[in-house]
């Protein structure tokens, strides 16, 4: 994903919590560098598919500090949710397309030309 969170898909039906998942589902790993985009907006589903580690053919890693975990949820459910949405969301800073506080352009081959000349290729807009 863009947001930089690793997703993998399952090699083989898997039972996580007594739900069902099929060969090819997707897993995503909440013990990851940006796990807060993980997290946040899938809440206990994240620590769910925690549980399903191995899944994709690697070995499980040791279980999380739960009782950590649910105690850090709790304090974000408390938050606002104005607040919690603004968490939810990492900014993560675009070079050249973040540069100006915005660009008009006459068609739509006028934008993917000036894409292709300015920004980097990492961003993806080639």
């Amino acid at each position: 994903m863009k947001a930089g969170v690793v997703v993998h898909r399952a090699i083989a039906p898997s039972t996580v919590q007594d739900k069902q998942y099929s060969a090819g589902s997707f897993v995503v790993k909440s013990a990851q560098f940006v796990v807060g985009v993980v997290t946040t907006p899938f809440g206990c589903y994240a620590q769910r598919m925690h549980d399903a580690r191995g899944v994709t053919g690697e070995e499980p890693g040791p279980p999380p500090d739960q009782a950590a975990w649910w105690e850090e949820f709790a304090a974000a459910a408390r938050r606002p949710l104005a607040t919690r949405l603004r968490y939810a969301f990492i900014h993560t800073y675009k070079p050249v397309l973040d540069d100006a506080r915005y660009r008009s352009f006459e068609t739509t081959a006028d934008y993917r030309t000036w894409c292709k000349a300015a920004l980097p290729d990492w961003l993806g807009y080639h």
